[in-house]
């Protein structure tokens, strides 16, 4: 009984010590889903402010587009401006003299020198240097040397040049437009999956938290019970060592006199035979020796008396014979309940084992829950990524095919201002 106490001791400390590693397990879970916690809020400023700055360039692309709408607008107006002189000047036909040629010189000439200041305006403007704030000065309108023909061909030329500049500039700036649009977007999306994952992981970790704070005190009440329980095991089993022992002690005793008394018989048993056969040798001389006879007998009373103490000692062994059965009873039935009360400790520790199964499988269900909601996240980043690639090459082709639509106007222009000269 002493070992069962014992061992159930050195149970009740491997229990305390799984408790501790479980709960320094706990402890570390806690923690690991803060600091996912954390990170996942570091990553979500960052795409803050990656976001901000993305709003920034499309603001500034916005701005750089509307400037170039306008140097556009300004190259349709000149084109049209020359392509109704030139309309002016083939209505006009050589009888006018050669004083109508040189004043369609002049016009076209003050013609190409707007159209360089209209181009060099856009070109300031598309620098990555900001615009002087001064506005552009105006055009002189002092008369140009009449030139001796018409630069009517290399003007033309020049102007088609410049104009596929500027569109192709203006193809550049609507992609530059388009791609810090569809970062935004994407941004601002992948923004908001962040702040779910991150109210969902903060909402996990506070019921993590909470689960465990709950089941450690759950725990340590149990525990508390148990020790309770094995204080009152271990007085019940120090008494009982007490009663044992005193008993032990009263037993050996009490053997100790039965032996001297069964000596003390057996050597009176010897005498008494010795002396039987001293009478049986002596009975012719019974009368010569009455005296020694009636000492003899006085001594056989007293042997009877004390044969008569030895068997009433005799008689009372089985009463303590019934007395130590008793005793072995109750010692007997006392082990039992001390079988009893290790059967439900081992039981509580069953219990204990359980719940600690239990909480280790929560603890890995988070982790795998956690791990899926991350899997996820990635994997619709993927596909989001996916979709705009595709949107981004669809709306790529519309502007190609709008750039080339554009070309062949200017193709086509050209065409005109060709038939015209």
């Amino acid at each position: 009984m002493i070992s069962s106490h014992k061992k159930l001791q050195g149970e009740l400390t491997e229990l305390k010590s799984q408790l501790e590693v479980a709960e320094k397990k706990r402890v570390d879970a806690v923690e690991d889903a803060a600091t996912k916690l954390r990170a996942s809020e570091d990553k979500v400023r960052d795409l803050e402010i990656k976001f901000e700055a993305s709003t920034a360039a499309v603001t500034a692309s916005a701005l750089a587009l509307e400037a170039m709408e306008a140097r556009m607008k300004a190259s349709e107006t000149l084109v049209t401006s020359i392509k109704s002189d030139n309309e002016t000047e083939k209505t006009v036909g050589p009888a006018d003299g050669v004083g109508s040629l040189e004043s369609a010189s002049v016009m076209v000439d003050e013609k190409h020198l707007l159209k360089k200041d209209i181009v060099k305006e856009d070109v300031i403007s598309l620098s990555p240097l900001p615009p002087s704030p001064l506005p552009p000065a105006p055009l002189s309108p002092s008369p140009l040397p009449p030139s001796p023909l018409p630069p009517s061909p290399l003007l033309n030329e020049e102007l088609n040049r410049r104009v596929a500049k500027l569109e192709l500039e203006n193809a550049d700036a609507v992609k530059a437009l388009h791609a810090a649009a569809l970062e935004s977007e994407r941004l601002t999306k992948l923004l908001a999956a962040l702040e779910a994952e991150k109210n969902v992981l903060e909402s996990q970790w506070q019921r993590e938290v909470a689960t465990s704070l709950t089941r450690t005190k759950e725990l340590e009440t149990q525990v508390e019970e148990l020790e309770k329980q094995m204080r009152e095991s271990t007085g019940k089993v120090e008494e009982l060592e007490k009663a044992v022992q005193g008993q032990q002690t009263e037993v050996e005793e009490r053997g100790k006199k039965l032996e001297e008394e069964s000596k003390r018989f057996e050597e009176q048993s010897k005498r008494f035979e010795e002396q039987s056969k001293t009478i049986e040798e002596q009975s012719k001389t019974i009368e010569e020796q009455s005296t020694r006879i009636q000492e003899q007998e006085t001594q056989i009373i007293s042997l009877g008396k004390q044969a008569t103490e030895d068997r009433a000692i005799a008689t009372r062994v089985p009463g303590l014979e019934a007395q130590v059965t008793a005793f072995s009873q109750s010692l007997e039935k006392q082990v039992f309940e001390s079988q009893n009360l290790s059967l439900r400790v081992k039981e509580l520790e069953g219990e204990l084992r359980s719940q600690e199964e239990r909480s280790r499988k929560n603890e890995e269900a988070s982790v795998a829950k956690l791990e899926a909601v991350q899997k996820e996240a990635l994997l619709k980043e993927a596909l989001t990524k996916e979709t705009l690639q595709k949107e981004a090459l669809q709306k790529e082709a519309l502007l190609k095919q709008q750039v080339v639509d554009l070309q062949q106007q200017v193709v086509d222009l050209q065409q005109q201002v060709v038939d015209l000269q």
